[in-house]
């Protein structure tokens, strides 16, 4: 199909499309003309989209959209910034499970997170079942178990050994009880930080949805160095993964935005 597709009787010729376009694949002939896609140029276009989401008119289509997208909304820098400082990690979820259609919605806005060359690489796992989850935090645990009755100077046995008589007490150290995760993978390494970003859009998106969130970071921890916990995961060949959230309902609800250590800032 055709790269771009462009409604003149919309099109003012403004130019912005070509402006935008990050590799030169639209042109005009002359100042005010209709654009149109460089034959040559074509399969240069990295899919981005920029051309179709910065038309004052909404004139073009890009191959890669409907056109039914959508506008961009206003929001304050005041909004914007008391809703990012008010995110809090969330570490006592309610036992009710989140609907996987609210899931969804939050993994569908990760969707427009920046990859390089918007290659948009990161795949998403979800683990539903809380008795799932339970099992991936007991394997973790199987590791943590190994390590501290090791004699690996690299280790800090201690602090795994005290994970372990926790969970041995009834309390869950790596997943915190929340009854969800959800796991970002991406096909090759070269794509990992891709995958972190798209991980910190659900992070912020989350509390929208009434969702609370935490950062898997034991049980990816354990992921890297235990293959029964890998070989659970069961992600696609060759896939690596990046890394986790637990997710659920929060427990409680913030009501105020805590202190920060002072902005460390340089200008040159």
């Amino acid at each position: 199909m055709d790269t771009i597709r462009i409604d003149p009787e919309q099109c003012t010729g403004c130019g912005i499309c070509a402006a935008v376009c990050p590799v030169g694949v639209i042109a005009a002939e002359d100042a005010g003309d209709a654009p149109a896609a460089v034959p040559e140029r074509e399969s240069l276009c990295i899919d981005c989209g920029h051309c179709e989401a910065f038309c004052p008119t909404g004139a073009l289509v890009h191959r890669g959209g409907t056109g039914a997208g959508g506008e961009t909304g206003d929001l304050s820098p005041n909004a914007i910034g008391r809703y990012l400082k008010s995110r809090r990690s969330v570490r006592r979820y309610a036992e009710r499970p989140v609907p996987r259609e609210k899931i969804e919605a939050v993994l569908d806005v990760a969707r427009y997170a920046p990859s390089a060359g918007n290659r948009q690489p990161v795949s998403w796992l979800v683990i539903h079942d809380p008795a799932e989850v339970r099992r991936l935090a007991s394997l973790a645990v199987d590791w943590m178990r190994h390590e501290a009755a090791s004699d690996n100077p690299l280790m800090p046995t201690a602090q795994l050994a005290a994970l372990v008589v926790a969970w041995d007490g009834g309390r869950d150290p790596v997943c915190l009880g929340a009854p969800h995760l959800v796991v970002a993978h991406v096909p090759d390494s070269s794509a990992l930080v891709d995958g972190v970003i798209a991980l910190t859009w659900v992070d912020a998106v989350a509390p929208a949805h009434g969702l609370g969130t935490c950062w898997a970071g034991f049980l990816m921890i354990a992921a890297a160095r235990w293959e029964p916990l890998r070989s659970a995961l069961a992600l696609p060949a060759g896939h690596v993964p990046v890394h986790a959230l637990m997710f659920g309902y929060p427990r409680f609800a913030p009501s105020r935005i805590p202190g920060r250590k002072p902005l460390a800032l340089a200008w040159r």
